[in-house]
C-alpha cells in the first residue's frame, strides 16, 4: 500500500526551531523527525512513500534522496503553491492510481499500528477512515464525532468549548479510497478538514473513525515538542531507535566526551561530538545537540539544547529549549 506523506508545511508554530530548516527536518532527538517516520514505516513494512513538499521542498529531497538510506522507495509531488493537505494529496492522485492509500502528516511521533486501521477501513467498507485518538484538551484539534458503529456522524476543526463535546481527536492519519480525490479540482487549495471531512459527513458518505491506544503527539507546537521528548526519554515508545545506551538513562551519538568528574542523572542523550567539561551537571529529561560544548561548572536541567551550541561556564538551565546555533 502506497503512502502519502505531508511533508509541504511552514512549520509556523515551531518558530524558532522552523527558522532555518523545513518542519520535516527538525532535529528529534537524536535525528529529523522525517527519519523518525520513515524508521516507523519501515518496522511496519510499508516502503512505498510519496512525499508532497513546497516549502523548502529542495532541502527535503535533498536530506531524503530516493529513500535507499531506509530501504525504502521515496518519490516526490512538488506543489507550486500552498494547496492544503487535501490539496497537496490531490496534487499526488497520478502515483496513487485506483487502490487503497494511506495519508500521514509528517509532524507526528507515534508507534500507531496501521496495519490495525487498514483492516478497520475493509471491514467497514469505508471510502475515509481517520485514526483517532483520546485526548483530554481537544480545542487545537479536529474533533471528531462517531457513534457506535465507527461512523463519523460530526466534524468541527478547532472548536470552541463549548462544541468540543467530543474527546475524540483526529490523529493527522487517514485510510482513503482514490474516490475520496474525485470530486476535487486539480491544483485548487483543499482542507481535510476543514472541506473534504465535514462535506463527506453531511453527505453522508461512509467515513469512519478509529480510535488508537498506541503514543501519539502530534510536534507541530513547542510545547508538544518538549513533551514528546520527555515522554520518548521516558520510554514511551520503546522502538524508537535512540542509539547507543552508555548507561541506564544515558544515551549517545559517536565520540562523545564526557568528563569524569560530571554529574549525570537521566534521562539524558548527548549527540555526536557532544563535549560534556568537568563539574558540569545534567539532569533529565535533556536533550544535548551534536557538536554542542558544555563548560565546566554548567548546571543544565530538564533542558533540550540545540547542535553547535556553546554553554559558558557556570551557566545554569532550567526547562530551556535552545535551536541549534547557526552562522
Amino acid at each position: 500500500m502506497k503512502i502519502i506523506l505531508m511533508a509541504g508545511g511552514f512549520g509556523l508554530r515551531l518558530h524558532p526551531l522552523t527558522f532555518d530548516r523545513p518542519k520535516a527536518l527538525v532535529p528529534f532527538i537524536n535525528k529529523p523527525i522525517i527519519n523518525h517516520i520513515f524508521d516507523w514505516l519501515k518496522r511496519q513494512g510499508f516502503n512505498d512513500i510519496i512525499l508532497t513538499t513546497q516549502h523548502r521542498a529542495e532541502e527535503i529531497e535533498a536530506y531524503c534522496g530516493n529513500g535507499e538510506a531506509w530501504g525504502l522507495h521515496l518519490t516526490y509531488v512538488f506543489e507550486p503553491y500552498r494547496l492544503s493537505t487535501a490539496g497537496s494529496v490531490k496534487n499526488a492522485q497520478p502515483l496513487v492510481g485506483d487502490e487503497t492509500f494511506l495519508v500521514i502528516s509528517c509532524d507526528l511521533v507515534t508507534d500507531i499500528d496501521l496495519h490495525a486501521l487498514i483492516a478497520f477501513h475493509y471491514q467497514k467498507k469505508a471510502q475515509a477512515t481517520i485514526a483517532l485518538k483520546q485526548l483530554a484538551e481537544t480545542i487545537q484539534y479536529g474533533v471528531v464525532f462517531t457513534d457506535t458503529n465507527g461512523r463519523v456522524t460530526n466534524y468541527i476543526e478547532k472548536p470552541r468549548r463549548t462544541e468540543a463535546k467530543s474527546n475524540l481527536v483526529n490523529a493527522g492519519i487517514y485510510v482513503l479510497e482514490p474516490s475520496v480525490l474525485t470530486t476535487m479540482q486539480p491544483k485548487r487549495v483543499y482542507d481535510f478538514s476543514y472541506d473534504i471531512f465535514p462535506q463527506m459527513v453531511q453527505a453522508e458518505a461512509p467515513i469512519f473513525g478509529y480510535e488508537v491506544n498506541h503514543y501519539w503527539c502530534d510536534i507541530g507546537t513547542i510545547s508538544n515538542y518538549k513533551q514528546a521528548t520527555i515522554d520518548v526519554l521516558m520510554g514511551k515508545i520503546p522502538q524508537l531507535d535512540l542509539g547507543q545506551q552508555l548507561q541506564p538513562q544515558l544515551w549517545v551519538g559517536q565520540n562523545v566526551s564526557l568528563a569524569a568528574d560530571a554529574t549525570l542523572n537521566g534521562p539524558i542523550y548527548l549527540g555526536h561530538n557532544v563535549k560534556i567539561s568537568t563539574q558540569v551537571t545534567i539532569e533529565g529529561p535533556t536533550v544535548i545537540g551534536d557538536d554542542t560544548v558544555v563548560k565546566p561548572h554548567a548546571h543544565i536541567k530538564q533542558s533540550i539544547i540545540g547542535q553547535y551550541c556553546l554553554i559558558p561556564e557556570a551557566t545554569q538551565l532550567q526547562t530551556v529549549i535552545m535551536p541549534d546555533y547557526t552562522t
